[in-house]
C-alpha cells in the first residue's frame, strides 16, 4: 500500500476500495479489475485511489493479505476455544470456518488464486498462515487425546498443510450449490486427520 490510513476517514476510503475490488472480481471477474473500475465501483476518484494503491496489484495484494490475517485470527481463536471432544469434530469445525474466505465468495477466491500465482512472497505468507493453522490443529489434536505435545516433522507438516489446503479448495469449490457429495467430505476430513495424526491411513470407516 502507497500510504497507510491514519484517520477513520481514510480507513473508511480504503475498505471501500478493498470491498469494490472484491465485488467486481466476484461478479465481473478479473476483465474489470482495473484501477478505474474499482475508483468507479467504490464511488471514489481515481486519484483518491491513487493515494492509497499505486496500481490493481497493490490493492490485490492488500484485500489478500486483509484476509490473511482475519481468517488466520478466527481460525486460532476456533481451535483454542473449542470444546470439541474428538480430533474429527475438530477439523470439521476449522475447516467450515475456513471455506468461508472472502464471506464465501467462492468466485472471488478462484480469480485471486489465478492472478497470484506467480506471486512467490504473497503464496508464501499464505503459506505460513495455513502451517500455523494446522500446527495449532496439531497441538489441540494432542490435547484432546490426552498425548504429550510434540512437533510434527517437516514431511509429516507439508503433507497436512497440502491436506488442509485440499479439503478447503474442493469443499469451497462447491460450497454454494452443495454439490460435494458426503462420501468425498469424508475422504478430505479422513485425509486430513490422518496427516495431523502423522499416521498412515488404515481405513475410512
Amino acid at each position: 500500500m502507497r500510504r497507510t490510513p491514519s484517520q477513520k476517514r481514510s480507513e473508511s476510503t480504503v475498505d471501500d476500495i478493498s470491498e469494490a475490488a472484491i465485488q467486481l472480481l466476484d461478479t465481473a471477474g478479473v476483465a474489470k479489475f482495473t484501477t478505474n473500475h474499482v475508483a468507479e465501483r467504490a464511488g471514489v476518484s481515481i486519484g483518491s485511489l491513487y493515494r492509497y494503491f499505486p496500481d490493481k496489484g497493490a490493492i490485490l495484494r492488500h484485500i489478500v493479505r486483509r484476509e490473511i490475517k482475519k481468517m488466520r485470527t478466527r481460525a486460532l481463536a476456533i481451535i483454542a476455544g473449542s470444546q470439541a471432544s474428538d480430533a474429527k469434530t475438530l477439523i470439521d469445525e476449522i475447516v467450515v470456518h475456513s471455506v468461508q474466505n472472502f464471506g464465501g465468495r467462492d468466485a472471488v477466491v478462484f480469480q485471486i488464486r489465478s492472478l497470484i500465482e506467480d506471486d512467490n512472497a504473497l503464496l508464501q505468507e499464505i503459506r505460513d498462515a495455513q502451517i500455523e493453522v494446522v500446527q495449532n490443529l496439531h497441538e489441540k489434536m494432542m490435547d484432546i487425546a490426552e498425548k504429550r505435545r510434540s512437533s510434527m516433522s517437516k514431511a509429516a507438516l507439508a503433507a497436512a498443510v497440502d491436506a488442509f489446503t485440499t479439503a478447503v479448495q474442493t469443499l469451497a469449490k462447491h460450497s454454494s450449490d452443495k454439490s460435494v457429495d458426503p462420501e468425498t467430505r469424508k475422504r478430505l476430513i479422513f485425509s486430513l486427520l490422518t496427516a495431523l495424526s502423522e499416521e498412515e491411513p488404515k481405513s475410512q470407516y
